[in-house]
């Protein structure tokens, strides 16, 4: 759940984020990854305080839910 917060969030920083990772290019996703996730990770005692201080909201399991549900509406053709 952290990590579809986290990359939704990384997508409002980075744009095309999405067409950078379908052509094999990573660097910009581990760099927000290295300054927003991994350098303030030892700073909070939890991940929730740390997804609250780089996301701005609480761990949010909707997000998780709402990537499910297209994930598998895509894969088995389901209508919405």
């Amino acid at each position: 759940m952290y990590a579809c917060q986290f990359f939704q969030h990384a997508e409002k920083s980075i744009p095309n984020l999405r067409e950078e990772i379908a052509g094999g290019n990573f660097m910009n996703l581990r760099t927000w990854l290295r300054e927003n996730i991994h350098s303030k990770g030892s700073l909070y005692p939890s991940a929730d305080e740390l997804c609250e201080a780089v996301t701005g909201k609480k761990l949010d399991p909707t997000i998780y839910l709402d990537y499910l549900r297209a994930k598998y509406r895509k894969l088995y053709k389901i209508a919405a």
